[in-house]
């Protein structure tokens, strides 16, 4: 029998071939070919020449002697094999590398017929005894060619296949080339093509299309385009995700890819998913954070709520007047009678009452009949010629401040429809003006009006006076929130200092705004302030909406603290539409940690409780207060509706009262 063998160059190989007693030999192969079995075995991992003559094949072909002794066992072969290792040859063993190889079987010369059980392919160690598995079991008659390939190795036992004959050789991923051919010259004959020649490494390719699949048979047609951008990548570590380190390439226009340069082995490829953004998700997150702020604001409010104490004097302030400020509408009419007649009553002679209007309102003559000749009330009427920046309310203040204000007195500025219930303010003004205190804000406390709706509603007003506005103007000294109309208490010094005199239709908060700029001192006074709710839900929207429309452009020129402060809350409020806690009960059905779920519950009970004081608080029998009671969600609702709500009229809006 003789053999025939067409040499190619190597590829770089994935396969690590290792003896789990001999580590000198491992990563590095060479191959041992004879008629009846083939044996590959690995030698040490350095990059040096090694010398193989002093490998020598045993007699029996059962073992291989290196010079670290006995390193591999050989598979059994029939007795006409023949040749040696590499006895005269030494080879670089750097690299690991991949071959493939033809061989054929001929009659000899002696006319003995051709016989061969087929080659073997095995690397083991010493201790196995698996005599491997035979890539070809019965190989073609004398005369005809077989091609060979294997697709990995293993330490005991190998994987393979073969191609039939005339089909085109692959590569074997595990073997280095011999530098010699063996042939048998007959008399006679000529031998030829035993050549010698190096070709390029070939390593593996993948590649394919993500297209999108329309009808989702899997299968790709005319109509279904390729998607560009997506990224594919190869998971090495086989974790399901793309991580640092591993081959990735986006899809091109027409949604194809291709990963070149490959070594041999098994690769997974996958496609990096992008989760879809699900609309719970989102508003899960909003939810979270929109709660979680507010949260906040109620901590820091109740907590302020605490801590801050009012200090009061033994001794009655005498230099405080009440200014009365009103539009003098037929509007407002009903309300500020009320109003004038109710503190006429209550202060009598402890103090000066004032009362604004302008020149030519529908209530002028009236308002001035009503008081007559008393000495401890005036009427002040701001003429039509009098210009400056301000409007409306904050025009007839500035008038009132250059004209009848002393810089010695307090003056306590409310609104028509207001009713101060106590007068703390008065026993306050003496210990706070020698603190060098010069502003100071009371509590509002809603008074029903012709709607329970929202006289419910206002009772948020009461709670975030108690806490909100007590962190800012109480426990800080600085009104960060802003200030009420009502109730308005400041030195006239302070007032001709800063004065009313800019175009604002919230102008509380813009001269609040600006003593924080001049660094003058708050404080909030326990006096308790009766504020009459809107008569009906459109009133209700449109006083919110100049509130909100005012604050949006004033706290724009305000310091960092006011803008950061009052700016959060404003678009609080402004987002509260969709984050209203009309959903809340919904959030335990939400994928939210229940730690979350629990702190923005502190923020939501602040508006359960407010609502629910506001139900208790109605007049009526307590089964006819259930329907309102019922209602709760819709109260935070109302609050959230006049961001968005759009006025016929604009710029300062007076409500019915």
């Amino acid at each position: 029998m003789s053999a025939k063998f067409n040499i190619h160059n190597p590829v770089r190989s994935s396969n690590d071939l290792e003896s789990s007693k001999l580590h000198w030999w491992r990563n590095r192969i060479a191959p041992w070919i004879m008629a009846g079995s083939l044996v590959i075995f690995s030698f040490g991992a350095s990059s040096e020449d090694i010398d193989l003559s002093s490998l020598q094949l045993n007699d029996n072909a059962s073992t291989l002697n290196t010079p670290k002794g006995v390193a591999l066992r050989l598979t059994l072969a029939k007795p006409e094999q023949m040749g040696s290792a590499f006895t005269k040859n030494k080879i670089n063993i750097g690299e690991s590398f991949s071959t493939f190889f033809t061989f054929r079987i001929t009659t000899p010369s002696n006319g003995a017929p051709a016989s061969a059980d087929g080659l073997r392919f095995v690397v083991q160690s010493v201790s196995s005894e698996d005599v491997g598995k035979p890539a070809v079991d019965k190989p073609n008659a004398a005369g005809t060619e077989a091609q060979f390939t294997l697709d990995a190795l293993s330490v005991n036992g190998s994987t393979g296949s073969y191609n039939l004959p005339n089909q085109t050789a692959s590569f074997l991923n595990f073997l280095k080339p011999v530098d010699f051919h063996t042939t048998i010259v007959e008399p006679g004959q000529t031998v030829g093509n035993i050549n010698f020649g190096n070709t390029l490494i070939k390593l593996g390719e993948i590649g394919g299309t993500k297209w999108d699949d329309l009808n989702g048979d899997g299968v790709r047609t005319e109509n279904e385009s390729g998607i560009a951008g997506v990224t594919i990548y190869l998971d090495l570590n086989d974790n399901g995700a793309l991580d640092e380190g591993e081959p990735r390439q986006v899809t091109d226009e027409t949604g194809k890819y291709q990963f070149s340069n490959l070594k041999v082995g098994t690769y997974v490829v996958r496609e990096e998913v992008v989760p879809k953004v699900k609309f719970l998700d989102v508003f899960a997150i909003f939810l979270s954070i929109h709660w979680s702020l507010i949260s906040v604001y109620v901590i820091l409010g109740w907590l302020s709520f605490l801590l801050y104490k009012v200090k009061t004097s033994g001794k009655r302030a005498t230099h405080v007047e009440l200014v009365i400020v009103s539009k003098a509408s037929e509007s407002v009419k009903a309300s500020l009678f009320k109003c004038i007649h109710y503190h006429l009553t209550k202060f009598g002679c402890d103090l000066t009452v004032n009362i604004v209007i302008d020149e030519g309102s529908d209530l002028e003559e009236q308002v001035s009949q009503f008081i007559g000749n008393r000495i401890d009330c005036q009427v002040v009427i701001v003429p039509k010629a009098f210009e400056c920046q301000a409007i409306a309310k904050g025009r007839a203040i500035e008038y009132f401040i250059r004209n009848h204000v002393a810089p010695h007195k307090w003056y306590a500025f409310v609104d028509d429809d207001n009713k101060v219930m106590t007068d703390d303010f008065l026993y306050e003004v003496p210990i706070y003006e020698k603190k060098g205190y010069t502003c100071a804000n009371g509590i509002l406390k809603p008074r029903i009006g012709r709607s329970k709706i929202t006289y419910i509603a206002d009772h948020l007003r009461w709670f975030d006076d108690l806490s909100l506005f007590r962190f800012g103007t109480g426990l800080l000294g600085s009104a960060i929130n802003g200030m009420h109309g009502e109730l308005l208490l400041c030195k006239g010094q302070v007032l001709k200092d800063v004065s009313f005199n800019r175009e604002t239709i919230t102008e509380d908060f813009a001269f609040a705004r600006e003593l924080i700029k001049k660094g003058y001192k708050f404080w909030q006074s326990n006096t308790v302030i009766s504020i009459l709710s809107p008569h009906g839900i459109i009133d209700f929207f449109r006083q919110r909406n100049r509130w909100y429309r005012g604050l949006a452009k004033d706290v724009l020129t305000a310091d960092w603290k006011t803008r950061l402060f009052s700016g959060v809350r404003l678009v609080i409020w402004k987002l509260s539409i969709f984050g209203s806690w009309l959903l809340f009960p919904l959030w335990f059905f939400m994928d939210i940690p229940m730690s979350i779920k629990l702190f923005c519950l502190v923020g939501a009970l602040h508006y359960y409780i407010a609502y629910l004081v506001g139900v208790i608080n109605l007049t009526e029998k307590w089964y006819r207060k259930w329907p309102f009671l019922l209602l709760i969600p819709l109260y935070s609702v109302l609050e959230a509706i006049p961001p968005h709500y759009q006025p016929k009229q604009k710029g300062f809006i007076v409500i019915e009262k």
